[in-house]
């Protein structure tokens, strides 16, 4: 069984509730505001331009959907994001960095995988992974 790091404190939480819920049939992929918020804020970083990125964002925001409900809300977050990155004075190594989690064993038949969307370097040495996700109510 696959398990991502997204989902992982899920199926720690309760684990007969987490495999029942993927033996139900997927509905199918949904592109949502937050995967082209998502998108958008990671490729910032190839050019560290904030009115292309707001452009970007804009015209994808509109070929997607129909309405523009919560559209100034991600171009917002979009801003939020850029503004907090710059004040932390550090530099992105990389960008979706996809990474599987060895586990011992007797857990082999399972796989824990992920993507750091972010990872950086600290300007005091050492790195930072970043977890980006639509949701943060642990954190």
């Amino acid at each position: 069984m696959k398990i991502s790091l997204s989902q992982l404190d899920e199926a720690m939480k309760n684990p007969r509730a987490f495999l029942r819920a993927q033996k139900k049939p997927k509905t199918g992929f949904r592109y949502s505001r937050y995967m082209l918020l998502r998108g958008v804020a990671l490729s910032y970083h190839a050019q560290n331009d904030l009115r292309a990125s707001v452009a970007l964002l804009e015209s994808r925001l509109s070929q997607k959907f129909k309405t523009t409900k919560g559209n100034d809300e991600c171009v917002e977050q979009l801003r939020e994001y850029v503004a907090e990155y710059t004040a932390l004075g550090t530099t992105v190594a990389k960008v979706r960095n996809r990474v599987k989690l060895i586990l011992p064993e007797e857990y082999g038949d399972y796989a824990i995988t992920g993507e750091i969307a972010r990872l950086d370097l600290h300007p005091q040495g050492g790195y930072r992974a970043w977890l980006l996700s639509s949701h943060t109510d642990n954190w």
